[in-house]
Order: structure tokens, then sequence, then C-alpha cells
């Protein structure tokens, strides 16, 4: 009985009976040297507890193993997730990334969940972001004109300065009008309304390009229009050539002017005899 008197006296007297170098007023375990804190209080100490803060995340996995409210830092700025605005560390705050646990994304503009990143086709139109002039526009693909206007929106795809709905050619912008509808633009046809003659030759001629009803006159045939021809070889080899010009280009003035020399002489011999 003397000595448990003693013994008694004696852990009474030290202020850490386990000998584990913690007060055992601050000891959970006073008596268990292995033991000295169960941060979640639940009976076991954390050296044996495999989940210190009791948040159901094993220490071994857990980011903050001895606080209950965090468990991940995806970053690894020493924030917890839960209470950091940027998990994934990116610069965009999880209120507005599409993928708040990615560094690498951040948007998906069609929704596809695919980041915008990774994603060949931002806008999901169908056209690949490298061959799309607006890759994160779903409703435009082409800027022929480069005016930075689509051309689904534009009335002048080939800016040529014809509206579209005017223009025979609306993704040409070196034609825009085909007057005898051959396909070929008037810019590039030599016969722009295809009477069958140059459009040089009627400018020559003085013919109306643009109108096939329209045709320079050749009397005689050559093959040079009467505009740029002096002389009538209707009569063939061996005949006799008549000089064109105002005497044959028009019809009757050679008896006509004979009529009038004839009045001409007749009045002269009067006035002579009177």
């Amino acid at each position: 009985m003397r000595r448990l008197r003693w013994r008694r006296t004696r852990d009474n007297a030290d202020p850490d009976d386990d000998g584990d170098n913690v007060a055992d007023v601050a000891d959970p375990f006073p008596n268990d040297p292995t033991e000295w804190a169960d941060d979640d209080g639940d009976g076991i100490g954390n050296n044996a507890d495999t989940d210190d803060d009791g948040d159901g995340v094993d220490d071994v996995d857990d980011a903050f193993p001895e606080d209950p409210s965090e468990s991940v830092d995806s970053d690894g700025d020493g924030q917890g997730d839960n209470s950091d605005a940027d998990d994934d560390g990116d610069g965009v705050n999880d209120g507005i990334d599409v993928f708040p646990d990615d560094p690498s994304e951040f948007a998906d503009l069609d929704g596809d969940g695919i980041g915008n990143n990774a994603d060949t086709d931002d806008d999901g139109d169908g056209v690949d972001d490298a061959d799309d002039a607006f890759p994160n526009n779903p409703s435009e693909t082409n800027d022929l004109d480069g005016d930075g206007l689509g051309d689904n929106a534009d009335q002048d795809d080939d800016g040529d300065g014809d509206a579209d709905v005017d223009d025979q050619f609306p993704t040409d912008a070196s034609e825009w009008d085909d007057t005898d509808g051959d396909g070929i633009g008037n810019n590039a046809d030599d016969d722009d309304d295809g009477d069958g003659v140059i459009d040089s030759t009627e400018i020559d001629c003085g013919t109306d390009t643009l109108d096939a009803n329209k045709v320079p006159s050749d009397f005689d045939n050559d093959g040079l229009c009467d505009a740029l021809d002096n002389t009538d070889d209707s009569a063939g080899d061996g005949g006799s050539e008549t000089e064109l010009g105002w005497t044959n280009a028009v019809p009757g003035f050679p008896s006509l002017f004979a009529a009038i020399a004839l009045i001409g002489a007749a009045f002269a011999g009067r006035r002579k005899q009177d």
C-alpha cells in the first residue's frame, strides 16, 4: 500500500504522465505516449486515425488532413478549393470557368463538352477554325472580299460595287454582267451581246455592243462595215467599182445631184438670155 500511494503522488505531480512531451492538460490521451491529439474527436488519436479531421477523406489523400473544411488544392496555391475562387489557377474565376478544374480550358463556345483550346471547331458550324474566317461565329464562315463582314450578312460578297441580287457573278469581283447569257462575263467576253460581231468592231463601226439587234451594215459584204469602207466591192473581180461616201451612202443621191445640176444650168441660161 505504501508503494501504490507513492506512485499516485508521483502521477499527480508529473505534468506529463505518459512522457510524450505534451502536458496532460492538453493531451487527450495523457496515459498513452503514442497519442496526444484527436482532431476530429472520434476517440482515435491522430497517429492511429487514418482520417484525422474526420472529413471523410483519408489523410494520405487529403491536401489539408487537419482541416475538415478542405481536402483538395487543385492549383497547389496553398488555398483549398472550397475557399479558392479559381481552383485551377488559370486566371478565370470558377463562376465563369466552364472547366474550373482544368487549367488548360475555360470556355466552350459551342457547348459540345470540348474546350475551345482543344476544339478544332469552336463555334460548331462544321468548318474547322483553321478554315473559318469567323471561328467564333456559327452564322458565318467566309468573307470573300475581306471587308470584315461575313458573306451571309454581306450584300456584296465580292465587293465589286454591285449588290449580289443584281450581280450575275456575285463571287467574282471582276465580273457582274453577262448580256448574252453565255456564262462569260462582259469584261472577259469579246462579244457581249452575242450577235456574232466582236465588241471592238462594233465600237469602231458605231453600233451598240450590248444590243444584238444592232449590227454594223456592210453593203458590199467585204467584211468591212460601211462606216469604215469607202469602196463598193460588190461588182466582184473585173467589174467596175463605185466609190462610196456621200454619193452612195445616201440612196438616190447621184440622180438627185444630176437633177439639181440640170436645173442650175437651165436657170443660168435664162438669166444670160435676159
